[in-house]
């Protein structure tokens, strides 16, 4: 069966993740308390008497209206300087946002204007080994481009970032100002919960998975445990495999992923012949390897004798009509039947997964 596919691969998830979070970046909300650097490191890389942050402590706090500067000649060889603000705890998850407010003294920014900045994050004394020039993807321009947000989800634990300016690279920037550094975390959303939770099907057919909704999330669904390449986007999905397949659903809020939650649908590859309209004699069971089923008659609970574990089967029970009253995957040999089906005679059968068909007759007595 042809299954068409969204393009979300892992780094497309992750492309996905960054695409929902510049989308939060731009509307200036977060459904997170932002927590500001609260202290702050800085040096001189190479020799230069002149060079340096003035008023490093400006970038600290939530004051996102003070800076510091950075101060840095044209076309030193080999000299930078950095300055390091430092959260009071590290991150704890990958749903973790960076926010970083910047400027010059220039009259007017472009995001070309920034070429000589890098910024990093660290956990502890440890690179994240994230170093980026700064470019459109990560800066938002503000406030009648005169100032400047960079916005990064690290993915990894931090609790320090680092903006580095090279004189080498200076351009046309003047005194490079860093206003603030904030986190936000955003929970993450809770596993999805499909229902069916597993469910049995004879080659042909199909069966609605569902969702319950979960706010301010979308749903993506895979045909694999390792949420690989999305199938489908939506609170609901109709499978029809060819074969026994397990389905994942992931659920997305502002950029930040769930864990996986997962639905077994087992594929039986022939449908049954219906029993006899009138009776259910050995004939209903030509052709069938018969069932051995303690007790008989039951009131409900059977057990399958002398077979090897038929977990992964597909049980099914039919009346005198050549109805399907009863059918879903086994998960061991003992079968609970449900009280609502009444009493009398019925063909139970089951499908196994090395393509056997069983059967016998039962008889249920309340």
């Amino acid at each position: 069966m042809k299954i068409s596919t969204y393009p979300l691969t892992v780094a497309g998830l992750l492309c996905l993740l960054v695409t929902s979070s510049l989308l939060l970046f731009s509307s200036g909300k977060a459904s997170a308390q932002k927590i500001y650097a609260s202290s702050q490191a800085n040096q001189v890389n190479g020799l230069c008497l002149i060079c340096g942050v003035a008023d490093p402590n400006n970038a600290v706090g939530s004051n996102e209206n003070d800076y510091s500067t950075f101060n840095i000649s044209l076309g030193l060889p080999g000299v930078s300087v950095e300055q390091t603000l430092i959260f009071p705890s590290a991150s704890t998850g990958s749903c973790d946002s960076l926010f970083v407010g910047i400027g010059s003294g220039n009259a007017l920014l472009s995001v070309s204007l920034f070429g000589g900045v890098t910024v990093q994050t660290w956990n502890g004394n440890t690179p994240n080994n994230d170093l980026r020039v700064l470019s459109a993807d990560i800066v938002r321009l503000l406030n009648n481009n005169t100032r400047a947000e960079i916005h990064l989800k690290p993915g990894v634990a931090f609790d320090r970032v680092k903006l580095t300016l090279n004189s080498g690279l200076l351009g046309l920037l003047q005194n490079f100002r860093l206003y603030y550094a904030s986190k936000r975390t955003i929970t993450p959303p809770p596993t999805p919960v499909i229902t069916p939770a597993a469910s049995g099907i004879y080659r042909g057919e199909s069966v609605t998975l569902s969702v319950s909704p979960i706010t301010g999330t979308s749903i993506f669904w895979y045909s694999s445990r390792t949420g690989v390449n999305a199938i489908a986007l939506g609170n609901s999905y109709v499978a029809t495999p060819d074969s026994s397949t397990t389905y994942a659903a992931l659920a997305l809020r502002d950029g930040c992923p769930s864990p996986l939650g997962f639905a077994t649908v087992i594929v039986a590859q022939h449908r049954p012949a219906a029993p006899n309209a009138s009776s259910l004699s050995t004939e209903d069971i030509a052709g069938k390897q018969t069932l051995q089923v303690f007790p008989n008659p039951t009131t409900g609970l059977l057990q399958i004798n002398g077979e090897k574990n038929l977990s992964g089967g597909i049980i099914t029970l039919i009346d005198l009509q050549g109805k399907t009253l009863f059918r879903q995957p086994l998960r061991s040999n003992t079968i609970q039947l449900p009280t609502s089906i009444p009493e009398g005679t019925y063909l139970l059968q089951v499908y196994t997964t090395d393509h056997r068909r069983l059967a016998t007759k039962i008889v249920i007595n309340r």
